[in-house]
């Protein structure tokens, strides 16, 4: 996978997230598993009251 640095971009909201491991001779480089998720809730705030469990989206994988 490669990626580009974009220190200018600022819009966050839509920004991918993206965490790295670092391979050295300290730290031997582990196996893992990258997985893209959507937004993990179906509303984009809940209200007093709201229950969050109603809100979890189950299909975000």
């Amino acid at each position: 996978m490669e990626g580009e640095t974009q220190l200018d971009n600022k819009d966050f909201k839509n920004t991918l997230k993206l965490t790295w491991l670092a391979e050295t001779s300290q730290a031997p480089l582990t196996p893992v598993k990258c997985i893209h998720y959507d937004n993990i809730m179906t509303k984009a705030k809940l209200d007093e009251g709201d229950t969050f469990e109603n809100y979890v989206n189950y299909a975000s994988k």
